[in-house]
């Protein structure tokens, strides 16, 4: 166990300057595309002021699909970036800080014996471990990371829901409740914030905000599966018609490249919250001895707990089971993302060295100097 945890940050080190490059890259591409996306929207509402054409109406409807598409793209970038900030950054404040006190408490008390210090020092990793990890400052830190993951999957489902009305033009498929649903979740996770400074409500608060997020999963998921249903009725009116094979096709591909990417997003996010449940496990199993085993019941130590209740080989099975959900879950959720941000991120220097056709003339343009002196 102790090998596996001083081993993650130096794993994260390496990875999230990559990570952070990725964000940037999309930071920038998606900001772009929302400026160019609202100036679009606007001047194609103007048109249609002046000339309310149907063939500019459509313009306009579509203009502003692809603008609020865009927006919802742009804050999930983000908010995908801070989870991942704050999950990291809590985690190497864990292990760096359990190592660095553990190191001091070794030097200073086997100075000499190496073999023993070993000893010592796994030893003291671990009950420092099941301690540190129950902190106020790291379980707030790793609590928030969650908490702007669910406002990104709620977001997710509501972009979901956002392209199914706008495509399917449909009176019985609507998107009036976004703002209320996301607003019923920014209240959910401020509430359940503001609960963890009573720490007799810290495990019901956990898992609450468990139970929610599953909820938010299971609406997402059934949001993408409305999203592709729409997406099938244009496939088979396109089958039927049979006037544009080539639009046809590029909606078959679409279908299944969208198939795929909600699937491993979905499995990434069930991976994530497996591991939330197993850090509410062992935290609840916690908890449970304490009050088994204490005779005076000191609710405030329940946000920091001051010894290891339970054994160390079970506790090692949470953390390790823990770690690799969570390690799994962010491979699932954001592999997608590094390799469309390193992909666009390769094609838009390829277009701005070689030119947006890909071929760079020998000849001298005529346009930029004279050709003759």
């Amino acid at each position: 166990m102790v090998q596996i945890q001083l081993i993650c940050p130096i794993f994260f080190g390496i990875v999230f300057p990559v990570f952070t490059l990725v964000f940037i890259f999309w930071f920038v591409f998606l900001l772009q595309d929302v400026i160019s996306r609202r100036a679009y929207y606007k001047s194609a509402l103007r048109s249609f002021q002046e000339s309310h054409d149907h063939y500019q109406q459509q313009e306009v409807y579509k203009a502003k699909t692809d603008y609020v598409k865009s927006i919802f793209l742009f804050n999930i970038n983000i908010l995908e970036w801070l989870a991942v900030t704050m999950s990291s950054t809590a985690f190497v404040y864990l292990n760096v800080s359990i190592g660095l006190i553990c190191k001091r408490k070794i030097q200073f008390i086997h100075s000499g014996n190496t073999s023993l210090s070993n000893l010592t020092y796994n030893n003291c990793f671990k009950d420092e471990y099941s301690i540190f990890s129950n902190s106020l400052v790291y379980s707030n830190i790793y609590f928030m990371a969650y908490s702007v993951f669910l406002f990104s999957l709620t977001l997710i489902a509501c972009l979901c829901n956002y392209l199914t009305a706008r495509y399917s033009r449909k009176s019985w498929i609507k998107h009036n409740r976004i703002p209320y649903f996301i607003t019923l979740i920014i209240l959910v996770i401020i509430v359940t914030h503001l609960s963890t400074l009573v720490c007799a409500l810290t495990l019901i608060v956990r898992i609450i905000h468990w139970i929610v997020s599953i909820i938010v999963l299971a609406i997402a998921i059934q949001q993408s599966r409305r999203l592709r249903m729409v997406l099938n009725w244009t496939i088979v009116d396109l089958e039927i018609s049979k006037n544009n094979p080539r639009l046809l096709k590029m909606f078959k591909q679409r279908n299944k490249q969208l198939k795929m990417i909600f699937l491993v997003i979905w499995l990434g996010c069930f991976f994530i919250l497996i591991s939330f449940l197993i850090d509410t496990v062992e935290i609840g199993t916690q908890f449970l001895l304490q009050l088994i085993t204490e005779e005076k019941i000191n609710y405030n130590s329940f946000c920091t707990l001051q010894k290891n209740y339970i054994p160390i080989h079970i506790f090692e099975g949470f953390s390790i089971l823990a770690l690799l959900f969570t390690f799994f879950g962010l491979v699932f959720a954001l592999m997608l993302y590094f390799i469309c941000g390193f992909g666009t991120m390769l094609v838009v220097i390829w277009f701005r060295i070689r030119g947006k056709t890909g071929y760079k003339t020998h000849f001298p343009n005529p346009l930029r100097k004279p050709l003759v002196s």
